[in-house]
């Protein structure tokens, strides 16, 4: 059950953020640029400092994004190093189609902290949302 839950479209792509207990799910659609970037993050600062006083996780739906430009990582980027210096971030579960895979390994080749949440167990990638859901309830139970 939701506690709370938006859906943005923004100049490029929409994304819509809710609220779930201790994870922010997220689903990002189309594209996206420097701009919407930071209209995307800002939200998903805002929902995540709601989450922030216990452990939390992030899954992130990206089945209907086709892409982002080097601006957009950046963007991302500077925000997941926010995520690795939060005591209470439990984990990302990112959700992709195997044909999306290669978008996802170069979203994570693009952003230096993506990498580290990678390498840290703190991010993994997943073909279902049942799946990423039961990995990062783990996460969450083990960082309490």
């Amino acid at each position: 059950m939701s506690t709370s839950s938006a859906i943005l479209n923004v100049a490029h792509g929409k994304f819509q953020l809710a609220i779930e207990k201790d994870i922010l799910r997220i689903i990002l659609r189309g594209e996206a640029n420097e701009q919407s970037a930071a209209k995307y993050i800002d939200c998903v600062a805002t929902q995540v400092n709601k989450l922030s006083h216990k452990p939390f996780g992030i899954i992130i739906d990206t089945s209907g994004f086709r892409g982002a430009t080097p601006g957009a990582f950046e963007v991302s980027n500077r925000y997941n190093k926010q995520l690795l210096n939060m005591p209470s971030f439990a984990g990302k579960a990112v959700v992709c189609s195997p044909s999306m895979s290669a978008i996802y390994n170069i979203s994570v080749a693009q952003q230096y902290h993506a990498q580290q949440q990678v390498e840290q167990g703190l991010q993994k990638r997943f073909h279902d949302t049942a799946s990423a859901s039961q990995w990062l309830r783990q996460q969450i139970i083990e960082h309490y």
